[in-house]
């Protein structure tokens, strides 16, 4: 079950060197030292920029997968900076070196996925939800749920828990949170709730002070927000400074422990809906153990799935074969995991449902 305590623990630390079991990867006047023994996986995600910290989960997790693998998978780090051009940039260069095994990206925004699906390359999504990817082609996989899931789970909460029969959607103004807040009307609708506002607010918005206004004057139950977490926080602190009261619920893109720091105060009592993890199984209490003597602390929701994710990609790639025979593996096997058996339907997707947390 995923806790508050969960949530209230994260940190943001430092990025460290890649130690996988005793081999190292490191660079070398700009190029990547790697054992020919190893099988090279990419990693691309953002390691820098807005949600760099994103890429920082990640990483931690795939470094504790690869670790249980004595050296034999070697990830190699590219920053996407959660940027479309430079994700793909990076997955053609490693394409060109040989590569065919990636992990990433952490965003909805850069797909990766027609490249990997193009060249036969084998890819595991952890953390980036768009609907889009669902049907991205037989060599995509993706351990997490979903946008069309968080969005019936939101949908749910709203109707079932907050009781909410009018409802506002205030969605930043990108893919993510576009496919987010499309799929929630939808549910919705669907659940007989009346959607008293929908707004979209630019990328540049910084204030926040005219959509809280808006939400004052529509006389809504609740209001569903999907956006990252610097944005999800300034609009929930903007709504506790001019007084308004009214539940707010969003989605695994406001996860971080950024969103606390801007928020402050005005973030408890937020909802969002994010991904489930049994704490009490012997593979997270594993996970647990093994993170605390590596980094120190509790691992966070986004290093737990990127852990998870990896290591179903890397014991597929030990069990060894050809690229087409390790994809049949990944569609049709099963692997512990977070919440039980890990096993995908014909799109490549978990089977898995969504939760919903209060900070």
């Amino acid at each position: 079950m995923f806790t508050k305590k969960t949530a209230l623990s994260l940190i943001a630390v430092a990025l460290v060197l890649v130690v996988l079991g005793t081999a190292i990867v490191r660079q070398d006047q700009g190029q990547t030292i790697i054992d020919s023994s190893q099988t090279r996986v990419g990693a691309i995600i953002p390691l820098t920029g807005e949600v760099a910290t994103y890429g920082d989960s990640l990483k931690k997790g795939f470094e504790l997968a690869a670790a249980e693998f004595d050296g034999k998978i070697a990830v190699v780090y590219e920053d996407s900076k959660a940027n479309p051009t430079e994700g793909v940039t990076a997955m053609q260069k490693l394409l060109g070196q040989g590569v065919r095994h990636f992990l990433g990206d952490a965003t909805s925004g850069v797909s990766l996925a027609p490249l990997a699906d193009q060249n036969k390359a084998l890819l595991m999504i952890s953390i980036a939800t768009s609907d889009k990817l669902t049907d991205a082609g037989p060599y995509v996989f993706r351990n997490c749920p979903p946008n069309a899931r968080q969005a019936t789970a939101a949908a749910e909460f709203v109707e079932k828990q907050l009781k909410a029969s009018r409802v506002a959607v205030i969605a930043k103004a990108n893919p993510y949170a576009a496919n987010l807040a499309v799929a929630f009307k939808k549910e919705a609708g669907e659940r007989g709730m009346a959607i008293v506002l929908d707004e979209q607010y630019e990328l540049s918005e910084k204030s926040f002070s005219v959509l809280v206004e808006k939400l004052r004057q529509a006389e809504a139950d609740a209001a569903f927000i999907p956006g990252n977490h610097e944005d999800t926080a300034r609009l929930l602190r903007k709504a506790r400074e001019l007084k308004l009261e009214l539940p707010f619920i969003g989605t695994d893109g406001a996860y971080s422990p950024k969103l606390m720091e801007i928020a402050g105060p005005a973030s408890e009592g937020f909802f969002l809906t994010m991904l489930g993890i049994d704490e009490s199984s012997e593979y997270y209490r594993k996970l647990d153990d093994a993170y605390r003597q590596r980094f120190g602390g509790e691992p966070d929701v986004f290093t737990a799935y990127g852990y998870e994710g990896a290591k179903v990609l890397f014991q597929t790639i030990a069990e060894g074969g050809t690229i087409e025979e390790q994809r049949v593996r990944l569609a049709t096997g099963r692997w512990p995991g977070l919440m039980g058996e890990v096993l995908f339907d014909g799109n490549g997707e978990v089977i898995r449902s969504v939760g919903v947390l209060e900070v």
